[in-house]
């Protein structure tokens, strides 16, 4: 697959493909006139990677889960722990994650680990 199609497949921009290439995290095959091959496995790793960004892990983490020198439920137990930490300190969850505040979060209740879970199973799909 090009660089093109992968960028179409992923939802993601050729800049940022290309970082996490020079970061370790991805490995496209080079054809003889030099220009990458995407294959379906590069497909994944970048839709993971997209997904573990999204739930704010940082690239260092997501390149020792890569390497199995992390494991993912204690990555996403700790990423949950920071969150957690923030929200107490006053500061906002990220866009998208839910409120725990009042109740109103759709995947458990306060001080139930339910999010953690849920973000478990998305990571792992």
């Amino acid at each position: 697959m090009t660089i093109k199609e992968i960028e179409s497949r992923s939802g993601m921009v050729r800049a940022n493909i290309r970082f996490y290439e020079s970061e370790g995290l991805l490995h496209p095959q080079r054809e003889a006139n030099g220009y990458r091959n995407y294959s379906q496995d590069d497909l994944e790793t970048l839709l993971r990677i997209k997904l573990l960004r999204t739930l704010g892990l940082p690239v260092e983490e997501i390149r020792a889960l890569g390497q199995g020198e992390a494991a993912l439920p204690d990555a996403l137990d700790e990423r949950l722990a920071q969150l957690e930490r923030e929200q107490a300190g006053g500061r906002a969850l990220p866009a998208g994650l839910p409120d725990h505040a009042g109740g109103r979060c759709p995947v458990g209740k306060p001080g139930r680990p339910a999010l953690s879970g849920r973000l478990r199973r998305r990571a792992l799909r």
